[in-house]
């Protein structure tokens, strides 16, 4: 015997259009119109495996999910590396005529604080997999540098700055990324690149197959990987038992890591767990559902 309820959820992609329609109402306005304005996102207790479905909705083949989110990281820098690649190609066509009409020339040591804070840069975003390592050039010493060149050194500062900006969001993701990973996997550490996304290393000479990683750690890297990677600003989060497969050190760690990455991407969190452990010292951020006491 079925309800009507379990029937439409049981049967409802064989069932008529106009039945389905018929047996569900419309929400309120009001509700749709708020409904419209919020992006929700479920992250699910089953995480590792995505599956692909036929024309009838049934499961044809699965992908793991830690494969999947390589090729997307790979699809992400890309994206990001065109738009660095079209700013630098505009700023580049304008150059000599910016350096022709410029004005005040920046100070000589104004100039030395900028090009180590360029170098800095560019070190950051080498670190994180974004940019090839380059072979450094020497410059000479600025206060030896005539005004002609010190001219065409201003507008160049500006025009990197420009450019390196372009790819700081990112830049901070995948080194925070990196940090919470590195910090869970210890020998073990995450590499990106921009050719496969990201790899596992144990040593700079061996890899660990991404499919190789335990549960826990699968779990881990797809979790963040999503928060950090794959969310929208001001985005509604609903995360289900993020507890699933962690050590009791890393669920203790979890919350305070979360909101590190919410400081960076800002969005808004719920979560549904039964783990005491996770819950620690943030007791006042939950809300109990129902009696836990067994009698």
């Amino acid at each position: 015997m079925y309800s009507l309820q379990e029937v439409v959820e049981a049967f409802g992609d064989q069932l008529p259009e106009h039945i389905i329609n018929s047996l569900s109402a419309p929400p309120p306005e009001h509700l749709s119109a708020l409904i419209s304005q919020i992006d929700c996102h479920l992250i699910e207790t089953q995480r590792l495996v995505v599956l692909q479905t036929d024309d009838y909705r049934r499961p044809s083949s699965s992908t793991l999910a830690i494969s999947r989110k390589a090729q997307t990281l790979k699809a992400i820098v890309a994206k990001e590396l065109a738009a660095y690649a079209a700013i630098s190609q505009s700023l580049d066509r304008s150059f000599p005529r910016r350096v022709l009409q410029q004005g005040q020339i920046e100070p000589a040591s104004g100039l030395t604080s900028a090009l180590t804070e360029l170098d800095n840069l560019r070190y950051g975003l080498t670190e994180a997999g974004i940019l090839d390592p380059e072979a450094e050039d020497a410059l000479p010493p600025i206060e030896q540098t005539n005004s002609a060149i010190a001219a065409v050194l201003s507008v160049y500062v500006e025009d990197t700055r420009k450019k390196l900006d372009v790819l700081a969001s990112l830049r901070e993701k995948i080194l925070l990324f990196k940090e919470l990973i590195d910090g869970r996997f210890f020998p073990k550490y995450v590499v990106v690149d921009k050719d496969v996304g990201f790899i596992v290393n144990r040593s700079p000479t061996f890899d660990v197959p991404l499919e190789k990683l335990s549960s826990g750690e699968q779990h881990q890297l797809v979790l963040f990987f999503e928060l950090l990677f794959e969310l929208k600003k001001n985005s509604l989060i609903l995360i289900d038992e993020p507890e699933l497969s962690l050590h009791v050190a890393w669920q203790k760690q979890f919350i305070s890591d979360l909101k590190r990455i919410i400081e960076l991407n800002e969005f808004d969190v719920l979560l549904a767990t039964h783990s005491p452990q996770l819950i620690g010292e943030w007791e006042d951020l939950v809300v109990e559902i129902g009696n836990v006491d067994c009698q």
